[in-house]
Order: structure tokens, then sequence, then C-alpha cells
């Protein structure tokens, strides 16, 4: 056996090892870069001050209510990221980014929303959740 065969039996494992390697996380960053959209499912009619609002999608579970001037959001799992906006029919915009708790099942944020509601009852709110690349959506009049 000369050299280079030799060489080659010594270096082909750890070659191996590094593709290895080198291709789980180039198809890690790839598939981070493509996220996934999809549609929250509403259970029942609610209004967030008088009623709570249940949604579902797969195996996450979500409860938004307002309380004390609180919006307030408990999720089945833990959340990357939760928003929460609402919207006049005139067309303004008010939104809230909710801060997680340390364990990133329940989201809150202070806000105006039952002020907002009182003014204008037929407002549209809308719920923007993420875990990791899946973003859960949904959108909903205040009441319905």
């Amino acid at each position: 056996m000369n050299k280079h065969t030799k060489l080659a039996i010594i270096l082909a494992p750890f070659l191996a090892i590094g593709g290895y390697i080198a291709s789980d996380i180039f198809l890690t960053k790839k598939q981070e870069s493509t996220g996934q959209y999809l549609t929250l499912n509403q259970k029942t009619p609610c209004d967030l001050v008088n009623t709570p609002c249940d949604f579902e999608a797969d195996r996450l579970s979500l409860t938004l209510r307002h309380e004390n001037g609180k919006t307030i959001l408990e999720s089945t799992f833990p959340l990357t990221r939760a928003v929460v906006a609402w919207t006049s029919e005139d067309g303004e915009e008010t939104r809230r980014q909710l801060i997680p708790d340390e364990k990133q099942r329940v989201w809150s944020a202070d806000s105006d929303f039952a002020a907002a509601l009182d003014a204008e009852p037929g407002l549209t709110i809308r719920l923007a959740t993420i875990i990791t690349n899946l973003h859960y959506l949904h959108e909903f009049r205040a009441g319905q």
C-alpha cells in the first residue's frame, strides 16, 4: 500500500462526517428561510372583553382575552412572537406587540382595547403568532 492510499483510508471517515454535518447545516438554513402560513380556526364568537376568544390549528390552542387594561394570549406551545391589532371602520389600525412570560406560553401587553370597543363595537381584530417558521394568522370582527 502506498502513502496516498493510506492517507485516503485515514481521511475518508473524517470527510464523510464533515460532509454529513455540512449538508445538515445547509438543509436547516434552507428550511428556516421558508416560512409556512396557517390559518387559526375560531371556536366560538367572542369580543375579548366579555367573552374570551378560543382559536385552534393542528395541536395549537390559543385563548385571547382582555382584562384590567391588558390584552392576554395563552398558548399550549411556546411562541416565538405574538401581535394583536384592531382596525376601526375608518381604517385606523392599532397594534400591540405582546410580551411573553418566562415560558413563552402567556403573552400580554397593556392596551386600550376596551375603550376602543366601546367607541366602535364592530372592530376588526387580527391575531398573528409565530412558532419558529410557522405563522398562524386570524382576522375576525368583535362579537362574531
